[in-house]
């Protein structure tokens, strides 16, 4: 019994060794994968958003694109968005790094930080918010930053809102695309591009 007690005493450094090693792997594996996570186009979710890495592709999509602003909004007057990431309610500049807020019925084929570019309109946009929107899984309902009447926007909205409907929409753009940074109202003058 006690050449047990003694053996079993002198393999306990052994033993501490054997896990700090397997500890050390372990580290070391965690650390290789966060790093293949992290390649360059790979990218990462906002801390808000769900836990799913995008990866930039340039997915071309055919899709309605309609406009929303703090008048329709629901509650109506405000920038409530359903998923604040980004932005912790509506609003955004258009650049790759600020993009505008869109909303989509769709948050299968949009999920909650999924960035889009519309050429048309020469803005990156980010998937914050739910909309009604009615026309097809591909429709996207974009924030308008309001500037004018309530009135003005509204009409501003409708006319940006193209009659045929369909546009390109990109889909996990890169950050490559052109922007124009001009408003698309103010004071209440609206420009259509």
């Amino acid at each position: 019994m006690n050449k047990l007690r003694r053996l079993t005493s002198a393999h306990r450094p052994i033993t501490i060794v054997v896990m700090f090693i397997i500890a050390i792997i372990t580290i070391a594996s965690a650390i290789t994968d966060s790093q293949q996570a992290m390649s360059p186009q790979t990218i990462q979710p906002h801390r808000s958003s769900p836990s799913v890495a995008l990866v930039s592709s340039d997915s071309e999509l055919s899709g309605w694109v309609t406009f929303y602003s703090s008048p329709d909004n629901d509650p109506p007057g405000s920038r409530t968005i359903t998923y604040p990431g980004l932005h912790a309610q509506a609003g955004g500049t258009g650049t790759y790094d600020d993009p505008q807020t869109f909303a989509s019925a769709h948050p299968k084929v949009y999920p909650a930080g999924t960035k889009i570019y519309v050429p048309r309109f020469q803005r990156y946009f980010i998937m914050e918010d739910l909309c009604a929107c009615s026309h097809g899984t591909n429709h996207v309902d974009l924030w308008l930053e309001p500037s004018g009447t309530d009135s003005q926007v509204m009409t501003c909205e409708k006319a940006l809102t193209t009659a045929k409907r369909e546009e390109t929409i990109i889909k996990d753009p890169g950050p490559n695309h052109p922007v124009d940074l001009r408003p698309l109202i103010s004071n209440g003058n609206c420009r259509v591009p």
